[in-house]
């Protein structure tokens, strides 16, 4: 059906190695997702009309590092990261709003 049900994250791997249990490693990825806690939200989304600064905010206070981009019906258009964002801004010279361009704390 063209959407996505779930997406494994760097925060999914560090449950699985906390403490020192790297052994925990060789389980699946399924296994790893079921180690979330409850109140997960699992994936982040954003729609292609969404703005720089608000991926942004999302990035940081999720603290994951790639969204999923659905339509309108919650269907998947694709992917964006950090890194694409970062380059998007650093080629276009363009700011999110909210950010000051060369300043040390901006959160991210």
């Amino acid at each position: 059906e063209n959407r996505v049900l779930n997406a494994f994250e760097a925060v999914d791997v560090i449950p699985c190695i906390r403490g020192g249990a790297y052994e925990e490693l060789d389980g699946s990825i399924g296994e790893a997702l079921c180690k979330r806690p409850e109140d997960s939200p699992g994936i982040y989304t954003c729609g292609e009309g969404d703005r720089l600064d608000s991926l942004f905010d999302t990035i940081r206070k999720s603290r994951v590092h790639r969204l999923i981009v659905i339509d309108d019906d919650n269907k998947l258009k694709g992917v964006i990261s950090l890194s694409d964002i970062l380059k998007y801004v650093l080629i276009q010279g363009v700011s999110p709003r909210g950010y000051n361009r060369g300043s040390k704390d901006q959160g991210i």
